[in-house]
């Protein structure tokens, strides 16, 4: 849970949160003006309180996060060489899961209805005590993000990589 933080326009509580399909920091009460934290050196933002209550049209998710089965992967494609490899290479894999949703953008507009499959992996654990993770986002087809890592001594360290760099990971080239 979030500890509360204090606006310094009108002193009241805010927390982080979601309402109305945005998620930032909200005032407990609606009020016109954003949150502010610190000392002001300029006057507060004003809103329309309609806006931080609107509906925001985002459409409902069409397919709720599963998992699946690499085999339902599409042959050829760059997300069933990484599962392939992952199995290739002794990994664990540890999730692979399906969602067909909304896909926002920075301003609340829906950039698209989108497939989206994440896959997490978990290496064998290393002389050094260190286990190596890899986890990669796919949007429709195409490598959207990844990130490689350690834990170590219940720690990750995780590096944001490209889908090249993902892969030598796994072939613990890199």
């Amino acid at each position: 849970m979030a500890t509360s933080e204090t606006c310094s326009v009108c002193g009241q509580e805010v927390r982080w949160g979601t309402r109305a399909g945005r998620t930032m920091y909200h005032h407990r009460e609606v009020v016109d003006h954003l949150p502010v934290f610190g000392n002001m050196t300029s006057p507060p933002v004003r809103i329309q309180v309609e806006d931080e209550e609107a509906d925001q049209g985002v459409p409902e998710i069409e397919i709720p996060c599963h998992p699946i089965d690499p085999s339902e992967l599409p042959p050829r494609s760059g997300l069933r060489q990484v599962a392939n490899l992952v199995e290739k290479q002794g990994w664990e894999l540890r999730r692979l899961t399906h969602v067909r949703g909304p896909y926002v953008g920075a301003k609340d507009k829906v950039l698209s209805i989108s497939d989206v499959i994440v896959l997490g992996a978990r290496g064998p654990a290393r002389l050094d005590g260190t286990v190596p993770v890899v986890v990669g986002s796919w949007r429709d087809g195409k490598f959207d993000f990844g990130y490689i890592g350690v834990i170590q001594d219940g720690r990750l360290s995780p590096r944001k990589v490209d889908a090249t760099s993902m892969k030598n990971w796994i072939k613990g080239i890199e």
